[in-house]
């Protein structure tokens, strides 16, 4: 749950700094399919792809390569398995979201 809240909230920050930065520089018209790059991760830039945009022009962006593979499930002492213990798991019942 508490992954799943990061995620969604670093999304709407990446969001709102891709507006920001289109409000600051000349208007361009936006297309479902078209590519846009901003932002960085891991000191790399990120390209991202427009697959939505809504009906205030408001485009829906969508990482053109996987930023982060993460678990669902955190480490933790209440795994059975050593190494669930300390890199958590991949399997859903044995997951704490």
């Amino acid at each position: 749950m508490k992954k799943s809240l990061v995620a969604i909230l670093t999304s709407i920050l990446l969001f709102s700094i891709f507006i920001v930065g289109c409000e600051n520089s000349q208007p361009k018209e936006l297309k479902i399919g078209d590519y846009i790059q901003f932002g960085k991760y891991n000191d790399e830039l990120i390209l991202w792809r427009i697959i939505n945009i809504d009906p205030d022009g408001n485009p829906l962006l969508f990482s053109d390569r996987i930023i982060s593979l993460k678990a669902f499930d955190a480490d933790g002492n209440y795994h059975d398995d050593e190494i669930r213990v300390d890199d958590g798991s991949n399997y859903w019942r044995d997951s704490n979201i």
